[in-house]
């Protein structure tokens, strides 16, 4: 395999899980050369994103567990010294998480395949927040946007700050912007969903759902029409089909019925259209929680029965798979990759 043309080695090793590349990178120079480079990062990361072997769901607690499959093929993952905190972003690979201390909040991105992390601080401390972490196309940024309330900071009625941080570049491009919301409400730590260069999150306004959307390019917020049959029913957001979708709640008895829509044409209320109800799993499950939907299309669910408390729904193949856990309500999924969260030193961002 020494004599094949470095391309075709790429090629190859592309194609390998990030354990088999770490313990290749010992083989040769040349090997640890080609393993370390950018090239040969973003060629696994492609190839990591569309094969279905490299995914994995994330469940973080003290002993955090790695689902390979969907069935039984778990892995125990040892989290950062200290990791005690809240997993809120997951994009190429890593994971993004809050650390709570004295004076400040401490933001750590985390590769939990190569087991490397990297940490900043922003001197801040705050109250329920909403959140999106992940890599902004036009600029090719890593990026973590958080919309807070600060403790000890006076804003106006209604307000917020929205606080971007550019984690992988120059700490000095971060930016605070305050917004007014206009009357609304958000669910506490609610994960933003990306598409299209926009941000989107689920909002409550006098009992009724909304989109709250934040332009990453242009920096500006917007709203758009929820679904009429939206209306006062649990509501979460995600990518269905490469379109804006909503899941819906429709409770029926001790039964809630989730609906799938889709914004056929983005920014149109009236191109929502009803795609599925979700069946109700098989067996003795009395009680569904909407826990959220990954990047793939994949909607989680969570229950309080005795032997499965979380459900994962299959869009595409239309059908659960239910996987055994011990918490389910944190749920992320991300595949695993070689990207370094490459956050340099460890830099202070402050706000003021």
């Amino acid at each position: 395999m020494q004599q094949l043309p470095e391309d075709v080695i790429e090629e190859i090793l592309s194609l390998l899980h990030v354990k088999d590349l770490m313990r290749f990178k010992s083989v040769s120079k040349k090997w640890n050369s080609i393993i370390s480079s950018q090239h040969l990062i973003n060629l696994h990361l492609k190839k990591s994103i569309s094969s279905p072997s490299h995914r994995r769901i994330f469940i973080p607690h003290s002993k955090s567990v790695v689902y390979k499959g969907l069935h039984d093929d778990t892995e125990e993952l040892p989290l950062p010294p200290g990791a005690i905190a809240y997993f809120f972003g997951a994009f190429d690979g890593l994971l993004c998480y809050l650390q709570n201390h004295d004076d400040a909040t401490r933001i750590r991105v985390w590769n939990p395949a190569t087991r490397v992390s990297k940490t900043a601080d922003l001197k801040l401390k705050f109250d329920n927040f909403v959140s999106w972490f992940g890599r902004e196309s036009s600029s090719d940024e890593y990026k973590l946007i958080l919309g807070i309330r600060p403790l000890g900071k006076q804003l106006a009625n209604n307000h917020t700050l929205l606080v971007t941080l550019y984690v992988d570049g120059d700490s000095s491009n971060s930016s605070v912007q305050e917004i007014d919301l206009d009357q609304l409400v958000f669910k506490p730590y609610e994960e933003g969903t990306y598409f299209r260069g926009i941000l989107h999150w689920p909002a409550n306004r006098n009992s009724y759902w909304v989109v709250f959307t934040y332009d990453l390019g242009q920096k500006s917020v917007g709203e758009i029409a929820m679904p009429v049959t939206s209306q006062n029913h649990l509501c979460a957001l995600g990518v269905v089909d490469r379109c804006l979708s909503a899941i819906c709640g429709n409770c029926e008895g001790f039964c809630v019925i989730y609906e799938v829509w889709i914004m056929k044409e983005y920014g149109i209320k009236e191109s929502w259209t009803k795609s599925m109800n979700i069946p109700h799993p098989a067996g003795n499950v009395q009680y569904m929680f909407l826990v959220g939907v990954s990047d793939y299309g994949d909607i989680f669910f969570r229950s309080s029965t005795e032997h499965v408390n979380l459900f994962v729904y299959n869009v595409g193949e239309k059908k659960y798979t239910a996987t055994l856990v011990s918490d389910g309500y944190f749920v992320k999924t991300y595949v695993e990759t070689l990207v370094s969260p490459n956050l340099g030193k460890k830099r202070t961002v402050g706000a003021t």
